[in-house]
């Protein structure tokens, strides 16, 4: 029974630091009010939070260089909105979408690329932005409108900021739980093993290929979800 209560202990204390961030952010936000002007401050405050906690599972634990991460970011913000245009879907499964969709195109430039090894790989993830962008252009998907719908849950679409700061606020949690569990896990230990020396990994059995496949996906899919908001 004790080394229950000191494993639950342990748990509490291992999250602690993301419950304290997060309830802050929650009450200081509350206690400005509706001031818009600040209120976007403190929202981009935790939206960059959680897209560069996001990029650091690929960039920062597995050591790869990746120039055109935005890109994901960008693809759930994309996906999210045009599903709500052209199909009325709305933004709340659209997020999940745009995670879903960030995370495929991940596997597809993944694949090919996470072969490569140091600035190899970093110069070839330029290429994927610079493809899409004349592609958004020619298809007129370059400045996309969201269409107002009404304030209220459904659309996303609310008149106090502070709504918005509570979605950033609780996907920022999210990106660290899961960061957090990361850490402690077999691949966690590959991904620091491999950011260290990638063929030593590979000499104790490390599938680096893989573990780097996995990173790039689960880092975009994260990343995209902040593109939403």
């Amino acid at each position: 029974m004790n080394h229950e209560a000191e494993g639950n202990l342990s748990s509490v204390r291992k999250y602690l630091p993301i419950i304290i961030v997060c309830i802050t952010g929650a009450v200081i936000s509350y206690f400005i009010g509706p001031v818009r002007y600040v209120q976007r401050i403190i929202l981009l405050i935790f939206l960059w939070a959680a897209a560069t906690s996001s990029f650091n599972i690929i960039s920062g634990y597995g050591g790869q260089v990746v120039f055109g991460y935005m890109m994901f970011v960008g693809t759930g913000a994309y996906t999210t909105v045009l599903l709500f245009k052209f199909c009325g879907v709305s933004p709340w499964l659209g997020i999940w979408a745009g995670a879903i969709m960030a995370g495929v195109i991940a596997l597809i430039i993944g694949l090919p690329t996470l072969r490569l090894r140091s600035h190899y790989f970093a110069v070839a993830t330029v290429a994927f932005p610079l493809i899409m962008s004349p592609i958004l252009n020619q298809s007129g998907l370059e400045e996309v409108s969201i269409p107002f719908t009404g304030h209220g849950y459904g659309s996303m679409q609310f008149r106090d900021m502070r709504y918005y700061v509570l979605i950033a606020i609780a996907l920022l949690a999210i990106v660290l739980i899961v960061i957090r569990k990361m850490e402690g896990s077999r691949f966690g230990f590959a991904l620091k093993a491999i950011k260290q020396n990638e063929s030593a990994a590979e000499g104790m059995g490390i599938d680096t290929y893989r573990t780097k496949l996995i990173a790039l996906v689960l880092s975009a899919s994260l990343g995209a979800m902040m593109g939403t908001v």
